[in-house]
């Protein structure tokens, strides 16, 4: 629940300047948006092994969308 919190002030922190930069001709820096998709697909694959009652592999996916969301919430910081 915490890692989906996070992620969820990430996208909330992102969304808002990518929709200024889009609406330039824009988009944000290639290692944000791959690290944001790889969080999203890390966290629904954790999603989906939890369903399948899988815990080592939720665990595996968590610990992987974790590391993205600490690279985002850095970038954010700065």
């Amino acid at each position: 629940m915490d890692l989906d919190a996070r992620a969820d002030t990430v996208r909330s922190g992102i969304d808002q300047p990518r929709r200024q930069q889009q609406a330039q001709g824009f988009d944000l820096r290639g290692d944000m948006v791959g690290a944001l998709n790889r969080m999203n697909n890390s966290l629904r694959e954790a999603d989906r092994a939890l369903s399948e009652g899988d815990v080592d592999v939720a665990r595996d996916y968590m610990d992987r969308a974790s590391a993205e969301l600490r690279r985002l919430e850095s970038s954010l910081s700065r």
